[in-house]
């Protein structure tokens, strides 16, 4: 499975009932893209996705160009 989309928006909705439920990142390909934001707010977005447990269970990240 691929999952993804801007980090930003994905970790907003990471605690909402809209976000897919964590069983869904087994074994997927997360990949993501952000733009304009400092590189300090990407590894707080990361760290999120990471204490949600998402980071454990993919099987890989792509990640898009950073701007």
């Amino acid at each position: 499975m691929l999952i993804g989309g801007n980090l930003k928006r994905m970790t907003a909705l990471a605690a909402t009932p809209s976000f897919p439920p964590v069983r869904y990142f087994d074994g997927a390909i997360l990949f993501w893209e952000e733009i304009g934001r400092e590189l300090w707010d990407v590894g707080i977005d990361l760290q999120i996705l990471k204490q949600r447990g998402i980071l454990g269970r993919i099987a890989g990240m792509l990640i898009g160009k950073l701007t």
